[in-house]
């Protein structure tokens, strides 16, 4: 197995690459997720790390590959910035793939992925770009579309009442997609996008995002949803601060890329009160799987002889690059968990059942002597797998996209952010204990609820 990480990303990309590993030392008994047993099988190879199990009662031996995946290729839809990583997985005969994290990434890597017959499977990449599987007939998500995100954002407008949106979103697969499948949702549930503001991925140029915020704000909206990554929307909440489209009479709502992000580090306190946001749930009180994930990741997984400290100069993407921007720099990976890393969990135990399930009916890339058909089996598996996870029940769509999922809604009280309700398809719109439409949310202006 290879696994795909924006190992330079801390702390998010590196929870989600230690729960990954923390789920392969779970699945093979003995093994421990620590450096000490995660290092180079071949000490001169020099283009990942390795770690390795084994089931002797079905009779396989796994490997576990790491990647760096380039945070170029989170940026940009260029097949090029993923070349080098999966010219690497390739050269280890891998029978899949665990990532990659980036909508862009598992882009670039569908054509290298149908000429192999490579499944894989991603853990963040969310862009509906990607629900096609006569496009993308390896690619499989546990985590779900933005499709069902921007369901959870319509369902937070209409139980406010609100009937017109103002949208802002980047140029780039996360962004466009994400903005389409909202405006839809919105049509569909009798809400009107009153205008559409496109910015450039890594635009920098305030003058140009504060012209497109001015256009929003003389469309006459006020409520405002933003989908886009942190960086982009702290430059769009920038540019709304200096506009004066914050505070009383204005409501901003972020897609999961913003949604948590701690305003102080961008002086954006001005903005916080009143905020609004959707993420993955990342609280399963009543799933036991996710109560002991959650219960070793605090005791015995995320400490500081886990992390990977020197991937610097191991790819070329690491040469050059500030300390600051490198996991040494972090002795643990932060205390609250990431939202994708229980993904990145249950992505890996998704994979290696598959493989033991082959394996117990006797089929195993030895045994075929065919690596290709072995893929092919185990996409086949994959299709029909189901996997009660630490984020829920795990099962796949014609599309091959997860079935069933609930996000947060999160509302920044100007202090903090709290999660106020939850979502999902099937029991829709509800407030957490503790919570109702007479005291959430918390309004810019001090008051609060729906009503």
């Amino acid at each position: 197995l290879a696994g795909i990480f924006q190992m330079r990303r801390s702390p998010a990309g590196l929870q989600r690459e230690l729960a990954a590993r923390a789920a392969f030392c779970d699945f093979f008994p003995g093994c421990r997720p620590g450096i000490t047993e995660f290092n180079n099988l071949d000490p001169s190879d020099t283009s990942s790390y390795q770690l390795w199990g084994s089931d002797v009662a079905v009779g396989i031996n796994v490997t576990y590959h790491l990647f760096s995946e380039s945070t170029q290729t989170a940026n940009t839809d260029d097949n090029r910035a993923i070349k080098e990583t999966i010219e690497g997985v390739m050269r280890r005969f891998v029978a899949a793939i665990l990532g990659p994290n980036s909508s862009s990434s598992c882009k670039a890597i569908n054509s290298v992925s149908q000429i192999f017959s490579v499944p894989y499977v991603s853990y963040a990449a969310t862009s509906t770009e990607l629900s096609d599987v006569s496009i993308y007939p390896h690619f499989f998500r546990v985590c779900p579309p933005d499709s069902s995100q921007a369901a959870a954002i319509v369902a937070l407008i209409s139980m406010a009442g609100w009937d017109r949106i103002g949208v802002m979103n980047t140029r780039d697969t996360y962004g466009s997609t994400g903005a389409s499948a909202l405006i839809t949702e919105a049509s569909n549930a009798g809400v009107t996008t009153v205008t559409q503001q496109e910015l450039f991925a890594g635009e920098t140029d305030m003058d140009s995002i504060i012209a497109l915020v001015k256009r929003v704000k003389s469309s006459g909206v006020r409520i405002i949803v933003i989908f886009m990554l942190e960086q982009a929307a702290a430059n769009v909440l920038r540019a709304a601060v200096t506009s004066n489209m914050v505070g009383p009479g204005w409501v901003w709502i972020s897609s999961d890329g913003f949604t948590g992000t701690d305003f102080s580090l961008y002086n954006l306190e001005p903005a916080s009160k009143g905020f609004l946001g959707i993420t993955q749930a990342t609280k399963y009180t009543n799933n036991q799987h996710f109560i002991r994930f959650n219960q070793s990741w605090a005791t015995t997984v995320n400490i500081p002889g886990n992390i990977v400290t020197n991937f610097k100069n191991r790819t070329r993407s690491y040469q050059n690059l500030p300390i600051g921007a490198m996991p040494t720099s972090y002795s643990s990976y932060g205390n609250e968990l990431n939202t994708y890393a229980p993904f990145a969990y249950d992505g890996m135990m998704l994979l290696l059942n598959a493989i033991r399930k082959l394996a117990s009916g006797g089929t195993t890339p030895c045994t075929l002597n065919d690596l290709m058909a072995y893929r092919q089996q185990l996409t086949a598996i994959l299709q029909n797998q189901t996997l009660d996870g630490t984020t829920g029940r795990i099962t796949f769509d014609q599309n091959q996209d997860r079935l069933f999922a609930g996000y947060d809604i999160r509302n920044h009280d100007g202090d903090s952010w709290n999660d106020i309700a939850q979502w999902d398809r099937i029991g829709g719109f509800q407030f957490l204990p503790g919570y109702n439409s007479r005291n959430s949310p918390v309004w810019s202006d001090g008051l609060a609820g729906f009503l």
